[in-house]
Order: C-alpha cells, then sequence, then structure tokens
C-alpha cells in the first residue's frame, strides 16, 4: 500500500515537473516577445530620450546590425553583376560555338557532296551496302537455324537411351569402352536406332555451327568493307580541313561549359547571400537575436510589476497583453 501511495506521488510530482517545464518555456518566449517589441522601438527611435545603459548596448548592437545588413546588400549587389556580366559573356561564348557548328554543318555537306560525284567512293558505299545486307542475311539464316536445333532436338535430347550414347561418342572414333559395356551399348544401341538417330542429330547440330561460321565471316567482311569505306570519309574530311573544325568547336564548347560551371557557383552564391538577407529581414539574423536575448534576460530580472508599470506607460497594447500572460503563468506556478 505505501509503495502504490509513492508510485502515485511520483507521478504526480512528473505531471507537476511537466506542467511547470511548459510554464517556463512560454515564460521564456513571452520575454522574448517583450524584448522584440522593446527592440524594435528603440531602432525607432522612439526611446532615443530614455536611453538607459542596457538600451544603449542595445544600440550598439543595432549598429553593428545595420553594418552587416549593408555588407551583405553590398555582396548581393556583386554577386548580381558578377551573374550578369558571366551571363553576357556565356551568350556571346554560346554564339560562336553555333556558329562553330554551322561552320562545321556546312563543311560536312560540301564534302559530302563532292564524295557523292566520287566514283570510287561510290563503289565503296555500294560495296559496304551490298556486304551488309549479306552479313544481315547470313546472320537470320544462322539464328533461324538455331531455333530449328532447339525445336527438333528436343525429342532427342529428352530419349535418355539416346542422349546416353551420344555422350559416350558411342558409333565414333572417340568411344572409350570394351568386353561387357562395348556389349551392352551395342545392344542399347540397336534397340533405340542410335545409327540413324545419331546421323540426323549430327546433321542437326553441324548446320546451326555452320551457318553461323559463315555469318561470322561474312560479317567480317562487311565490317572491312565499312571500314575502308569510313577510311574514305576521314581522308576527305581531312582533305577539306575538318578536323581543325572538330577541334576548333571542342575548344569553344569546352570553355561554354567553363562558363556554365562559374555562373552555377556564383548562383549558389547569390542564393546563400539572399537566404542571409531573409533572415535579416524576419529578424532571425545573429545580431537581432544576440539583442533579443540581452534584452529578455534583462526583463527577467526585473519584477513582474515593474514589467507591468512599464508595459501601462508605452502607446502599444501588446505589452501590456504579454505581461498580463505572464502575471497569470507565474500565479499558475505559484499555485
Amino acid at each position: 500500500g505505501e509503495r502504490d501511495k509513492i508510485n502515485k506521488l511520483e507521478s504526480r510530482v512528473e505531471a507537476v515537473n511537466s506542467e511547470l517545464i511548459e510554464l517556463q518555456k512560454g515564460q521564456t518566449q513571452d520575454y522574448r516577445d517583450l524584448a522584440r517589441l522593446h527592440l524594435g522601438r528603440i531602432a525607432s527611435g522612439e526611446l532615443e530620450q530614455q536611453l538607459g545603459h542596457v538600451e544603449r548596448q542595445i544600440v550598439k548592437l543595432l549598429e553593428q546590425r545595420e553594418h552587416a545588413l549593408l555588407d551583405l546588400k553590398s555582396r548581393i549587389t556583386s554577386s548580381e553583376e558578377q551573374q550578369q556580366a558571366l551571363e553576357q559573356e556565356r551568350a556571346a561564348q554560346a554564339e560562336l560555338v553555333d556558329k562553330a557548328a554551322e561552320t562545321i554543318d556546312e563543311a560536312e555537306a560540301t564534302t559530302q557532296a563532292r564524295l557523292d560525284q566520287d566514283e570510287s567512293y561510290q563503289a565503296q558505299r555500294a560495296k559496304t551496302e551490298a556486304a551488309e545486307r549479306k552479313a544481315m542475311h547470313a546472320e537470320d539464316k544462322a539464328r533461324l537455324s538455331h531455333e530449328e536445333l532447339q525445336q527438333k532436338g528436343e525429342s532427342y535430347r529428352n530419349d535418355p537411351l539416346f542422349m546416353y550414347l551420344w555422350e559416350r561418342n558411342f558409333g565414333l572414333p572417340a568411344y572409350d569402352s570394351s568386353g561387357l559395356i562395348r556389349s551392352l551399348d551395342g545392344k542399347v544401341a540397336r534397340l533405340v536406332g542410335y545409327a540413324d538417330a545419331r546421323a540426323n542429330f549430327a546433321r542437326l547440330n553441324e548446320i546451326p555451327e555452320r551457318l553461323s561460321a559463315h555469318a561470322e565471316a561474312v560479317r567480317s567482311m562487311a565490317d572491312k568493307a565499312y571500314a575502308d569505306l569510313k577510311a574514305l570519309d576521314e581522308a576527305a574530311r581531312k582533305a577539306d580541313g575538318m578536323p581543325a573544325l572538330d577541334a576548333s568547336l571542342a575548344e569553344k564548347q569546352g570553355v561554354l561549359s567553363d562558363m556554365d560551371l562559374k555562373i552555377e557557383q556564383v548562383e549558389l552564391q547569390l542564393q546563400k547571400l539572399h537566404n542571409e538577407r531573409t533572415q535579416f529581414s524576419s529578424g532571425q539574423d545573429g545580431h537581432t537575436q544576440k539583442a533579443i536575448g540581452f534584452l529578455a534576460h534583462e526583463f527577467a530580472r526585473e519584477d513582474i510589476a515593474q514589467l507591468r508599470y512599464d508595459a501601462m506607460n508605452t502607446p502599444m497594447p501588446d505589452d501590456d497583453v504579454i505581461v498580463a500572460r505572464m502575471a497569470a503563468r507565474n500565479a499558475q506556478v505559484d499555485s
């Protein structure tokens, strides 16, 4: 029974402590809200004639804030000017890249028009196209042959006696058995008609292999013809100065890429500066928060009655509401 009483008492103490913590949080926030209002009056010059030591310290903090804000605005302006300059440079560089690409297109068209009139080039192109068609036809035949092997060879692969003899190379010089094993294998072969089946299965396997080898050879010839045609292309491009144009375009594109990277870095820095500017606008900057914390600490040292008196002597109703809420919360804590 005593333990039960102790547990209930501890639960009650824990609940009261939690409630006190929440009240303390609210009280702390109210001190900061009151400090924020007072800070606004100091910043506006409303209390210029009645500044005390604390207020003068706050004024110094606000002056530091103003200097920091001016410096921030200057950095934002500088970054924006840098961004604009880079954008202009990029536009000019992009135009150079476009012109270089157009020059290459025109040169390519001129080279191709000349090659279209070159009999040796035309002959090689016709040879290449014919070789490619032949290679594709051979590859199709090889593919169909392999599919046929899979379909027609299934009955052979599903016959365990046939596959046993096949894997042992029965009927071939590679068969290596004698005595009773050879005699038994012979009986099995006669039983399943292995001789004819082996010949048929061998042909079925041989055709795809032969067609695949032929397709590889034809493809090799087609690749050789294409390489010869490409060599003629490259020789013509070299004769017309195309490699130098390609190098010029690559260089200009590299400069453009570097500019894009610089612009991206400036944009990131500018975004960071604007975020910092937003903190100043919303009063979340370090200088403002330091001033609010300093004032809130000073208010926390004063009696509620004094705070209520000071609030009644201001033209703003907001501080009266805050102080009244703080007084009610103190009464709740005392109870």
